[in-house]
């Protein structure tokens, strides 16, 4: 084979991937739209769009530096991809100061690493409260190795002084809370809640507080580990080599898909009935512009695009390059700064929110 043909034949090939990945571009970028249920491949592209995006990326450039029109094939869905990007990165830098009504945030402090001492516990709240936070969402609020949540609910009681706890859900106050509910869901483990809080005397706001069905990918690995069918060191890498492992990983996480898309309509549902004006705190355990992300968001709006800055991600696992916590807020209120700490008490990064009460025409 000449150089001659061993340059269409790599140019064919390239074009061919560039047009697969134009295609499965929009399939995730559009892949929220419908429920996982009977669309798998819709809900997996969405989970992958990040990487997708960089490899329209590389063919950009590889395109470019043969000076082909091809170049634009991939340039396409990279400018329709730019709403979805802001939901994973925004300009700019953290302002220096703010003054905002009051500062929430959201943590899911992976059962405080079944820390048995409480010193983990007491190093969270302490780290929250001095971030400002006057409303704190945990998820994993259960220590299995002392199992007693009224330790850390008693040790905090200055700082935030009202609460409420369901299952493994909490919510802590400097404000008065009036009602609280638990919100069950027919599928899986999770849960989530509300709490009426009122704000400063005057503004009660129905704050959400949810974890959402897990992915089942970690627990999967962490299966194949103990049934050793994986080594230690190799983690996702092992999966590409067997059968037995994809086919759980895939059954796992398109199972998942469907249970928090159920979950999700559930907490929409108690949404659409809030008298007041709602916060949604919590681990959604998916991502932007997934079905879960655009059922929960409604008529919402996501505080990290109206206020964050920098990269997104939440999550601590997978190189760190997924964003599946989450800090909403509708009607009469306004994010002026949205941001995330890089701490190792969890396998997830505690988000804050900084939020002003403003009129409603404004806040369109």
């Amino acid at each position: 084979m000449g150089k001659k043909a061993v340059k269409q034949y790599f140019n064919g090939l390239a074009f061919a991937i560039t047009i697969i990945l134009f295609i499965f571009t929009f399939i995730g970028l559009y892949g929220g739209d419908a429920t996982p249920v009977n669309h798998t491949l819709r809900a997996l592209t969405t989970i992958a769009l990040p990487f997708i995006i960089v490899c329209d990326v590389i063919f950009i450039i590889y395109w470019a530096i043969r000076r082909s029109w091809v170049a634009l094939v991939p340039l396409l869905p990279i400018l329709c991809s730019i709403k979805y990007l802001g939901t994973l990165y925004q300009m700019g830098s953290q302002p220096e100061s703010v003054q905002a009504n009051f500062t929430v945030a959201s943590y899911n402090v992976h059962r405080f690493n079944n820390d048995a001492t409480g010193i983990v516990a007491m190093d969270v709240m302490s780290t929250l409260q001095k971030e400002g936070a006057d409303i704190i969402c945990l998820q994993e609020f259960i220590n299995s190795a002392t199992g007693d949540q009224r330790t850390v609910t008693e040790r905090v009681v200055d700082a935030y002084p009202y609460s409420a706890i369901v299952k493994d859900l909490a919510i802590f106050s400097r404000y008065p809370i009036k009602e609280q509910k638990h919100i069950e869901f027919e599928m899986g483990y999770n849960s989530g809640m509300w709490a009426d809080v009122v704000v400063d005397g005057k503004h009660t706001l129905r704050v959400f507080n949810v974890h959402m069905e897990t992915t089942g990918i970690n627990p999967t690995l962490h299966q194949a580990k103990l049934n050793g069918e994986m080594p230690d060191s190799l983690g996702l890498s092992a999966a590409a080599t067997n059968s037995k492992l994809q086919r759980d990983l895939f059954e796992n996480y398109t199972m998942n898909s469907a249970i928090r898309a159920g979950q999700a309509i559930t907490v929409h549902n108690e949404l659409e009935q809030s008298t007041h004006p709602t916060l949604l705190c919590g681990d959604f355990n998916d991502v932007p512009y997934s079905f879960t992300y655009h059922t929960l968001l409604g008529d919402m709006k996501d505080g990290f695009r109206e206020a964050g800055h920098g990269f997104a991600a939440t999550y601590r696992g997978a190189k760190g390059l997924f964003r599946i916590d989450y800090i909403f807020h509708g009607k009469g209120m306004k994010s002026l700064d949205y941001f995330t700490r890089d701490q190792d008490y969890s396998d997830h990064k505690p988000v804050y929110s900084r939020i002003e009460f403003v009129e409603e025409q404004e806040a369109q």
